[in-house]
């Protein structure tokens, strides 16, 4: 819903924008016959102004932000002697064409991590990401009925740590309790 609203404005401004640009065209033609100078009236200053403002901020919106969110809840159960915690979140598809980008669309994601305890601060190297096999580096710190994630994995090389999308802070369930 939200994103045909966005469509629709970019799609208002670029025909004022196409609009304005005629109007001034023929304006120009005009007035190059009577009168060497050309003069923009306010209200299409105003109007171009506006066009340029909605074009711009709808252009900032679908380059810098980003609709992937992640739940603030995390479920935790208990298998065998290990605890497995699950966060979820949304995640934006791979864009491979204009409009793809324009559309935004996300897909529903989650990441499980098997963890020794379900209590104190669990270091990346006693645990495993169940959906990567790749090394952890950080901390997953639960206490109560929170849990703090601040993790990293290494890239490809094993040389560099990069942050997980899965950092921050969430509220802890369990499930089968």
């Amino acid at each position: 819903m939200f994103t045909n609203i966005i469509l629709l404005l970019i799609f208002g401004s670029l025909v004022g924008l196409v609009y304005l640009t005629l109007h001034f065209l023929t304006l120009s033609l005009n007035k190059r016959t009577t009168n060497p100078t050309f003069i923009i009236e306010n209200k299409g200053k105003f109007l171009l102004t506006c066009s340029f403002l909605i074009v711009g901020i709808s252009i900032y919106y679908i380059l810098f932000t980003s609709p992937s969110i992640n739940y603030r809840t995390a479920f935790i159960v208990q298998k065998n002697n290990k605890f497995i915690l699950t966060v979820k979140g949304k995640r934006s598809l791979m864009v491979h064409d204009p409009v793809s980008l324009l559309l935004r669309k996300t897909y529903e994601d989650s990441a499980s991590y098997t963890i020794p305890r379900n209590l104190g601060i669990v270091h990346g190297e006693e645990f495993s990401q169940s959906s990567d096999s790749s090394k952890l580096s950080g901390t997953i710190n639960i206490q109560g009925h929170q849990v703090i994630i601040n993790l990293a994995s290494y890239n490809s090389d094993g040389q560099k740590l990069n942050s997980e999308s899965w950092n921050g802070e969430y509220k802890l369930v369990w499930l089968d309790r």
